[in-house]
């Protein structure tokens, strides 16, 4: 838990300091912490990002993750906009798993935001198992989005988003995995600078 907290400590500060160099650039930088609850599921999380646009259809990311057991990985990668409402990007990583050697990890992921309704799925192979997310949202009010949300090892189920402010967002969402009947309920705050 120490490392958790380190990490998070880290990850503010680093996010703190670039924000200054992101109020300049056409850049976004963001944290979310995540916490799961459910029996022998994967840990909490802090997942940091950082995206840049070279121009209005080019772009790069990084997204770093570490979770309370110490498993950390790391992508970078280019991003395309072939469209307003249309984003599609590949990286390349890393993955570090306690007592287990480092590996090459790969991830894409694809964004449609429209006025109301949004969809953002992710896969990643490579190293440990394939992992992929997909969250699908209907915005219900200026402040208030609900949906479904899927991801491996924890299931399926409905999710819910309330925008605090422009840079703050709580969500939560309760998944159900249909083989082993457990369900995971998740709550997140995500931050942006």
């Amino acid at each position: 838990m120490k490392k958790l907290y380190s990490s998070l400590i880290l990850a503010l500060f680093c996010l703190v300091s670039f924000s200054a160099i992101a109020a300049e650039m056409d850049t976004g930088i963001g944290v979310w912490l995540e916490a799961r609850a459910a029996s022998g599921k994967k840990p909490s999380e802090i997942v940091g990002y950082y995206d840049h646009n070279f121009s209005d259809s080019l772009g790069v990311y990084v997204v770093a993750t570490t979770g309370s057991d110490g498993y950390r990985e790391f992508y970078v990668g280019p991003a395309w906009k072939p469209l307003p409402w249309l984003q599609v990007g590949i990286g390349a990583g890393r993955e570090i798993m306690p007592g287990m050697h480092n590996s090459a990890r790969r991830n894409a992921f694809v964004s449609i935001d429209r006025e109301k309704f949004s969809v953002y799925a992710t896969r990643e192979n490579g190293g440990s198992d394939p992992w992929h997310k997909v969250i699908a949202l209907y915005k219900v009010t200026e402040v208030v989005s609900a949906g479904a949300m899927y991801e491996t090892f924890l299931g399926v189920g409905p999710r819910v988003e309330y925008n605090i402010s422009k840079n703050v967002t709580v969500w939560g969402a309760l998944l159900r995995d249909r083989d082993t009947k457990e369900t995971t309920s998740l709550l997140a705050v995500n931050f942006s600078f």
